[in-house]
């Protein structure tokens, strides 16, 4: 699984700058960069953005090498409105990936939306039909104005974002940790309050009862990565299954499992809500795909 997750850190903002980002570095990077690097998600999350910007600055400066810094600097500089200086900030990304199509895109869409044609042009030709990244590119060139950012940049500060937040302001455990598990990820809780969790390298569903009962669920079979997890209002449970990028249904009537009839690539967190679309946020393609459930009668 740790391997699969090396790119998440590397990822889009989706309409506004959301959780997408917010995965931490820990990779062999230098200690003060990774620091700087942490914190600059951390304030991109409050929508602290020109402060993130400084922090994600401050790691490239203590580790130039610092990828995953250059590439969420450049999605904030774009965000922001500051198109040529995102540009800068993804050209020096390719000096240490030059194969990295998600940069390589990005580049071709700033440049075709600041109307340097030829290039766009340039970079458009990198990116193979077998990649991704060359749908996202047909679709944005059939209608450009799907990926310009339309949202309120106003800067929060962090007593407004604290405010907005108002959670609580302790915690504490009241019973010992579950670590049966060899990669946990998702969990979901059904209407009668039992727990369901994903095991990704197990490729299993483990099921703990509201009286602490734990069992095996399902195993293997359609299992293939297993990560997200989410609950309709019927009890039925839906996986993202990252590995063979699928969604795989177990239904609460107790049938077999089968694979939804949806395309998705590299699926990821999973929602259903009570008017039966289902909401999948898809890494592969760096998007959140809705999809209308049929239910039986």
């Amino acid at each position: 699984m740790k391997n699969k997750m090396l790119k998440f850190g590397k990822t889009i903002f989706i309409g506004v700058i959301c959780a997408f980002m917010l995965i931490p570095a820990s990779f062999a990077y230098k200690a003060e960069a990774v620091k700087n690097y942490n914190k600059g998600i951390e304030l991109t999350g409050k929508e602290i953005y020109k402060k993130a910007v400084s922090c994600f600055e401050k790691a490239i400066k203590a580790d130039p090498t610092f990828i995953d810094a250059y590439y969420n600097l450049g999605i904030l500089q774009e965000f922001l409105g500051e198109k040529q200086k995102a540009v800068e900030t993804f050209e020096k990304v390719l000096k240490f990936a030059p194969d990295d199509f998600d940069t390589i895109y990005k580049l071709a869409t700033l440049h075709y939306t600041m109307d340097n044609l030829e290039k766009a042009d340039e970079f458009i030709k990198q990116i193979p039909p077998e990649d991704p990244n060359y749908n996202r590119l047909v679709a944005f060139m059939s209608d450009p104005t799907r990926n310009v950012y339309d949202v309120n940049r106003q800067e929060a500060t962090e007593d407004d974002s604290l405010e907005r937040l108002n959670g609580p302001d302790s915690c504490e455990t009241i019973k010992e940790s579950i670590s049966t598990f060899h990669a946990p990820t998702g969990i979901v809780k059904d209407t009668n309050n039992n727990i369901y969790i994903a095991d990704f390298n197990n490729n299993s569903i483990v099921f703990i009862s509201n009286t602490g009962d734990e069992k095996v669920i399902a195993k293997n079979g359609l299992l293939k990565g297993p990560v997200g997890l989410a609950m309709d209002k019927y009890n039925n449970l839906y996986v993202a299954n990252y590995d063979s990028s699928e969604i795989v249904l177990l239904p609460a009537s107790g049938e077999d499992p089968h694979v939804l009839p949806i395309k998705v690539d590299k699926p990821y967190f999973l929602m259903v809500d009570n008017s039966g679309v289902l909401y999948v946020s898809e890494q592969g393609s760096n998007s959140v795909s809705k999809h209308k459930l049929i239910w039986k009668n």
